[in-house]
């Protein structure tokens, strides 16, 4: 199984608490996208003068739970499971077992 480098585990755990706090019931490629914008270790954190903002409108939008809410329910959106897949067919093909933030925006070019 492919895992992930240490800047896409950072970004992920940046990407799970944004959602948490957002009481989000899924995990995103947005909230994805924001975790590798705010984490200083990454290509995009340096790009993210441009990113951020729009980025916020959109997870703004997103279903967020009402009422009391446990972080368990908190899932993995098909379409970020999607492009994890991909991601993860790009390190294979590269020969590598770790996800890298290259193979992450490679599809975003």
């Amino acid at each position: 199984m492919t895992q992930f480098d240490s800047n896409i585990a950072g970004s992920l755990d940046i990407a799970q608490t944004i959602a948490i706090e957002a009481k989000n019931t899924e995990l995103t490629p947005t909230h994805l996208l924001i975790g590798l914008i705010r984490n200083p270790q990454t290509n995009l954190h340096r790009a993210r003068k441009n990113i951020e903002k729009p980025l916020k409108t959109i997870l703004e939008q997103l279903p967020s739970y009402k009422g009391d809410y446990n972080p368990e329910l908190t899932s993995t959106s098909k379409t970020l499971q999607q492009w994890i897949t991909y991601a993860s067919g790009m390190a294979i093909q590269a020969g590598r077992q770790e996800i890298t933030e290259a193979d992450l925006t490679k599809n975003l070019e």
